[in-house]
């Protein structure tokens, strides 16, 4: 991918007291490219859907030269004195996608294909399942059963345990090359993602050495990449998953030759059509010097809500549309993946002072730091989960939201094993859609019933996307540290650190979000492990270390 950017920026100071800074950037962003010209678009114009770049199109996507980002900001102190500064600015910012967002989306209705992976090159995927542990623990051992067997592409019956590395490439050509296959589209005038910035704040010293800070923070995403199937049958069609196939728009457009059935699956094309907002309300106070003592305290309160948080989509955290066909997006809208409503910490440091009578050694070089931080918790989607698509858009469970009767949810805040509180059927009760029957037509227990269900059939789910919270985090955190001069410019510093001082348990933010599987709303590791690093990381439990540091 080649791009260019020019730029231009300056400073004027109108009045001493009042700076004006302004400028303007121009970018060009190439559409990613491969060597040899081996990517493909899905045009649904073309007469055989996927077409190769060099080979009808120039590029996978048409330039976009109407890039251009202003700046403006300016500071304004208020009196002269250097007490009271008011500060503001705004800017147009561009952010190119990362590589796999056309290269390697991840999985849309068990479509994993990307520009360069298509079927056009006799590229496809092969879901391949077995009897195989991962080989993580004594209950689910490495694959040691000498019955499982490598995995066998015979088109007609494939078949195996697992692919045996010694039985050719394990990437390449589809075994079977037997279609409907998935494909992979970009908008042609796809645009690049942008951000509008803005911010204002007000910086006053409320007396020697203390600083106030209050500040404005927002932005808006326009044009931001968000995923759409160009091939999902009409919401309310009569078929499930694959059954779906011959009822596609494109599945008489689009024919194979050969089976005279049709030729496309899922066409998933990136587009242009998501957007965000975000704002935020940010408070500093900061105290320098006072009998040794420095502390800061830091608030900010903010919301932001998007269409899809992920350039390459978030198969199995609800950031896939589900309405598509027809499409809306706007059922979309929710809060970001990312969304901290309130994010708190205070720190400080207190240096002792020198006690005479115990000498150099001991007398001198004594400090204790400190730091609190508390933070809300990150919002999640309710997946129905179970496989197939209830509302005949032939999609996939792992991006389908539950249906929500309306009644509020509650939590169990500090009960990992059930944090969301869920009701089930019990024997020959009904769940909202009448689905869990068993052979016989008796209402079975265990069906999801209130506050969330599955969705009906010919429907979508109501529950909107990222609409539970999950657990937040407090941690405090002390050192006490010793600073000894051996010489001049030799120090050594003896520190003992103790994290999590209080032990409060930090669960991790994501609970069990698959409403239709055993454990639904359970939470199975706190954040240190879900990121893993455990004990190391933040939200671990209470643990100390003492080191020994050089400085010279």
């Amino acid at each position: 991918q080649n791009s260019v950017g020019f730029y231009a920026q300056d400073d004027w100071k109108i009045k001493p007291r009042f700076t004006l800074t302004y400028g303007l950037r121009w970018e060009v962003n190439g559409a990613l490219s491969e060597k040899k010209n081996l990517a493909e678009n899905f045009l649904p114009s073309s007469s055989t859907g996927l077409v190769q770049v060099g080979h009808g199109i120039n590029r996978l996507y048409n330039l976009d030269l109407h890039d251009f980002g202003p700046r403006l900001g300016f500071a304004w102190d208020v009196f002269g004195s250097g007490r009271l500064a008011v500060r503001g600015g705004y800017s147009l910012a561009y952010d190119v996608p990362d590589f796999g967002t056309m290269a390697a989306p991840h999985s849309f209705a068990g479509a994993h294909v990307g520009a360069f992976t298509q079927p056009g090159f006799g590229v496809t995927s092969v879901a391949v399942t077995g009897d195989v542990g991962n080989g993580i623990s004594v209950a689910n051992p490495p694959p040691t059963d000498p019955t499982a067997t490598c995995w066998n592409f015979a088109p007609t019956n494939p078949s195996g345990d697992y692919i045996c590395l010694n039985q050719g490439p394990v990437f390449g050509s589809s075994p079977s090359g037997t279609p409907p296959f998935s494909a992979f589209g970009v908008a042609q005038n796809f645009k690049t993602p942008r951000y509008h910035d803005f911010n204002l704040s007000i910086q006053g010293q409320l007396f020697r050495n203390n600083v106030l800070t209050v500040a404005y923070s927002g932005q808006r995403g326009h044009d931001l990449v968000i995923f759409r199937d160009l091939n999902a049958t009409p919401l309310g069609t009569d078929c499930v998953s694959s059954g779906c196939d011959p009822l596609r728009p494109f599945s008489n457009i689009f024919v194979d030759p050969n089976s005279g059935g049709p030729l496309y699956q899922h066409v998933i094309q990136a587009t242009n059509l998501a957007s965000s907002q975000y704002d935020s309300l940010q408070a500093s106070y900061n105290q320098r010097g006072w009998h040794g003592f420095d502390t800061e305290y830091n608030l900010t309160w903010s919301k932001c809500y998007d269409d899809n948080s992920t350039n390459r989509g978030g198969s199995g955290t609800g950031d896939y549309p589900q309405l598509q066909n027809p499409l809306n997006i706007r059922d979309s809208w929710g809060l970001c993946d990312h969304d901290v409503r309130l994010n708190f910490n205070a720190s400080g440091v207190y240096a002792f002072p020198t006690i005479p009578r115990a000498g150099k050694l001991l007398g001198q070089g004594w400090e204790i730091s400190t730091i609190y931080t508390a933070l809300s918790g990150r919002p999640f989607t309710v997946i129905a989960g179970g496989g197939g698509d209830p509302s005949g858009q032939g999609l996939d469970g792992n991006s389908i939201r539950a249906a929500w009767d309306g009644t509020p949810i509650h939590y169990n805040k500090r009960n990992p094993d059930s944090y969301v509180i869920e009701n089930y059927t019990v024997d020959g009760q009904s769940d909202p859609c009448g689905d869990n029957k068993d052979v016989n037509g008796h209402f079975i227990a265990g069906a999801a019933l209130s506050p969330f269900y599955v969705p009906c059939a010919g429907a979508v789910g109501n529950s909107r996307r990222n609409q539970l919270i999950g657990p937040g985090l407090s941690q405090w955190d002390i050192s006490l540290i010793k600073s000894t001069q051996i010489r001049e410019g030799v120090n050594v510093e003896l520190r003992w650190e103790v994290y999590n001082i209080l032990n409060h348990g930090n669960f991790y933010y994501l609970p069990n979000n698959i409403l239709n599987a055993g454990g639904f709303g359970q939470i199975k590791e706190t954040s240190d492990v879900a990121v893993g690093n455990p004990v190391i990381a933040q939200g671990g439990p209470r643990n100390m270390n003492f080191s020994l540091k050089f400085i010279f």
